[in-house]
């Protein structure tokens, strides 16, 4: 990871309060129980954006950060661009749930992936090849 990612993760996540979740919590309706189960480093507010981490490398390194704004979720901004969705898929426990943007998937309790490429054709054949999904 850059220093200069490193930095602004950091910045992000140094502002992550309570009055934060409350927020989270409250304004956005997203479920307590999930928000407050999530590790500080996959989840904060960088001004009026959310910021996430898309998931992790081999290595432990962070993939990607995808900010976004709940008053806009349908428009996000990769940091590096490496990301192809966001969230997890359980396919041993969880049905395959595909939502639009990153709302739906937080309003959800983080069940589920957000295609994070605008092709349907390429979303459908990453999610057949990465999480083994029968489209």
């Amino acid at each position: 990871m850059s220093d200069a990612l490193r930095q602004e993760l950091s910045r992000a996540f140094d502002r992550l309060k309570w009055p934060h979740y409350q927020k989270l919590i409250g304004h956005y309706g997203l479920p307590k129980e999930f928000i407050l189960q999530l590790p500080e480093h996959e989840i904060g507010i960088d001004g009026n954006k959310l910021v996430m981490a898309t998931g992790y490398l081999e290595d432990g390194t962070i993939e990607d950060l995808i900010y976004f704004s709940p008053a806009q979720p349908d428009e996000w901004r990769l940091e590096k661009g490496y990301a192809n969705w966001l969230g997890r898929w359980d396919r041993d426990t969880d049905d395959l749930r595909i939502w639009k943007n990153p709302m739906q998937l937080l309003r959800a309790g983080g069940v589920g992936v957000v295609p994070l490429n605008k092709s349907a054709r390429h979303q459908l054949d990453m999610l057949r090849q990465d999480l083994g999904a029968a489209a």
